[in-house]
């Protein structure tokens, strides 16, 4: 049963993934989009992958005009993807950006944190 669960899992991925990158084909500057198809290759694994759409969809928010600061939850990706690609300065600094950002979540107890990477409709599990 578990093994079927992930393969249906692992399916929805794949799909959204899809639809994601045809998304982008047609709009290459939608930041949210760039920034979703980040965390789905967060939750793949694909870390450098995923660093490299959380730095695209920032500089693409930044140039539609956004605000400056990055949302909490991007900040928390963004961070997580650039340790896991040996960015350590990087994420240390996102991460701080991020504990500014949101001094709430410092509250919460250190394995609660990863539930930011779920701040959409989809669950990681």
């Amino acid at each position: 049963m578990k093994a079927a669960d992930q393969s249906k899992n692992a399916n929805a991925l794949s799909e959204a993934q899809t639809s994601f990158e045809k998304a982008l084909s047609i709009n290459p500057k939608d930041y949210e989009v760039r920034e979703g198809l980040g965390r789905i290759y967060l939750v793949q694994n694909r870390y450098q992958e995923a660093y490299e759409a959380f730095q695209q969809a920032a500089a693409d928010r930044q140039a539609a005009g956004q605000q400056a600061a990055l949302p909490p939850d991007m900040l928390y990706n963004s961070a997580v993807a650039a340790q896991k690609v040996g960015k350590i300065e990087e994420a240390i600094h996102l991460f701080q950006t991020y504990l500014q950002t949101a001094p709430t979540m410092r509250a919460l107890s250190p394995g609660s944190a990863p539930a930011i990477f779920n701040n959409t409709n989809t669950t990681r599990q």
